[in-house]
């Protein structure tokens, strides 16, 4: 027998939605208004949540096994490269190529897992991370943070790869010699507060979401967690992004 269930949305919350039976077939869920937004907002949050799990599975894979063997090969070859006398000059040339080839790689491999997931992130929180990342920029950054409280995991993981990424673009693409990072707390009308980040470079300008991959899956992470993005960039420079992020989720 089929059985209608009529909720408003203002009556909804996570546990509501997810304590229902939505794939039996003799319920029929109706939901009106904000019920829908709530739903979509649950399931896509559930999503961000399954993405960053498995993203740091594989940073843990990575670290444990490849990087382990990798740094085992480049202390190998190091000791092999020191100690080793006698041999002609190309077996010598050889090795010292080896023992460097494998130390790049270990190097790439290390900012390759940081990008997946920075440790740093989970033990001491979002303003150490940013410390982190814009302190191995090759360009001077100033970063300004006012972070009074540790923030949701995704909105802290979106925070930090908005600043990563827009790092990568200026030095990469914009040619920047300087940049300004600028990631606080403030104040909404909802009372919950945002998050916003503004990182701004002098380099050439220009940058376009639709010209590469890096500025389109920022927007799209940005907006998986209900957050805004703009950017400013007009030839000559300078670029400038700004993200606001819910702090609560």
């Amino acid at each position: 027998m089929l059985s209608t269930i009529g909720l408003h949305g203002r009556y909804l919350n996570r546990t509501t939605l997810f304590g229902l039976d939505l794939h039996r077939p003799w319920t029929l869920l109706v939901l009106t208004g904000c019920g829908v937004a709530l739903l979509l907002a649950a399931s896509r949050a559930d999503l961000v949540a399954a993405a960053d799990a498995e993203r740091r599975r594989i940073e843990r894979d990575l670290h444990d096994g490849t990087q382990q063997r990798l740094v085992s090969l480049a202390m190998n070859l190091g000791i092999t490269r020191a100690s080793t006398t006698g041999l002609p000059d190309s077996a010598r040339e050889a090795i010292e190529n080896a023992h460097d080839e494998a130390k790049q790689a270990l190097s790439e491999l290390r900012d390759f897992v940081r990008g997946l997931h920075p440790a740093v992130l989970d033990d001491l929180g979002l303003d150490a991370a940013l410390s982190g990342v814009t302190a191995r920029c090759p360009v001077p950054v100033r970063l300004r943070t006012d972070l009074p409280q540790r923030l949701p995991d995704q909105i802290e993981q979106v925070a930090y790869f908005v600043v990563s990424e827009a790092l990568t673009n200026a030095v990469k693409h914009a040619e920047a010699s300087t940049v300004e990072a600028d990631v606080r707390q403030v104040p909404s009308f909802s009372g919950r507060g945002r998050l916003r980040v503004v990182v701004r470079d002098d380099g050439r300008g220009g940058a376009r979401p639709d010209r590469g991959s890096g500025l389109r899956g920022l927007a799209q992470r940005v907006a998986s967690v209900d957050g805004t993005l703009h950017l400013d960039s007009p030839l000559g420079g300078p670029t400038t992004i700004r993200v606001e992020l819910p702090c609560e989720l």
